[in-house]
């Protein structure tokens, strides 16, 4: 099957299958989601009462751990900014474009505790993750 190569997952090919069929999509969607809301759980479950935990999942309100979260941070850049990016990194700009146009970003504007642009540079991220980081960490 050419979903593995050597035993493991074939990540381009299934990203690729994921980008063109939206039925081959949603069956991965299916796949996907419980198994991060699982680790997720594990993850909250295992750590200290008092614990600030940072889960970063883009799939955060799809696979339902926004339910777990007393705050969700949503940082967004343009189609621009993430498709250089992308090409920065070496990725497979118009696949990833893709499967990320079938994300529900609107509903997870909504539920949002703090929304964040990444449009800029890296250090004007970090000083305005660090403000939030503050805020919550206030209340």
């Amino acid at each position: 099957d050419a979903a593995y190569l050597d035993g493991q997952p074939n990540f381009p090919f299934i990203r690729n299958e994921a980008s063109t069929d939206k039925v081959k999509r949603k069956a991965l969607s299916e796949i996907i989601h419980p198994y991060v809301r699982e680790k997720a759980i594990e993850l909250i479950g295992g750590s200290k009462e008092d614990s600030l935990i940072v889960l970063d999942v883009p799939l955060i309100v799809d696979s339902q751990i926004s339910e777990l979260c007393q705050e969700v941070i949503l940082v967004e850049a343009d189609t621009k900014t993430r498709e250089m990016r992308l090409k920065e990194e070496g990725k497979d700009v118009v696949a990833l474009l893709m499967i990320n146009d079938g994300y529900p970003i609107n509903k997870t504007r909504k539920q949002a505790s703090f929304v964040v642009n990444n449009d800029g540079k890296l250090g004007e991220l970090y000083s305005e993750l660090e403000s939030i980081y503050q805020k919550i960490r206030r209340r």
